[in-house]
């Protein structure tokens, strides 16, 4: 399975596919999407107006994810997607943000703009190692990518 989120000036586009066929096709400015159903065939959907989830995106109104909104004949893998990326975060981490006083007695939670991120990390450190080690490879690897001559 692969899942596609195509960022645009206009708007954007979630397409999905299941061993190389389309499984779910969402143009961000559009109410309406198709998926893939439990018997493979393509259907059609359509994000309910009520719901009022919808957002300005650069001036153009921009429709909440097409996977919030599967229904229940949709394929199962599909379902199983939805499930995962609803566990996904968006952060929009600001400097002075990130360096603002972040007490020890403070909760270990990580704002949008990066509040909390020091108190956050000495958490990960203390109670979750392997995790932190996890952490800063990752970041070990990024930074020898990111690295100009």
């Amino acid at each position: 399975m692969r899942y596609q989120l195509v960022l645009t000036a206009n708007s954007y586009q979630e397409l999905v596919t299941i061993n190389e066929s389309e499984a779910l096709i969402h143009r961000g400015f559009e109410s309406e999407f198709s998926y893939a159903s439990k018997e493979g065939s393509l259907k059609r959907s359509e994000i309910p107006l009520h719901t009022k989830l919808y957002t300005k995106y650069f001036g153009s109104i921009a429709y909440a994810r097409a996977l919030r909104f599967l229904p229940a004949d949709a394929a199962p893998e599909l379902h199983a997607l939805a499930q995962a990326v609803k566990s996904i975060g968006a952060f929009s981490f600001s400097p002075s943000h990130i360096r603002a006083l972040s007490p020890i007695s403070s909760m270990p939670i990580l704002g949008y703009k990066g509040e909390g991120l020091a108190r956050v990390l000495l958490h990960v450190f203390l109670e979750e190692r392997e995790k932190f080690a996890e952490i800063e490879g990752a970041l070990k690897a990024w930074s020898s990518i990111r690295r100009h001559p």
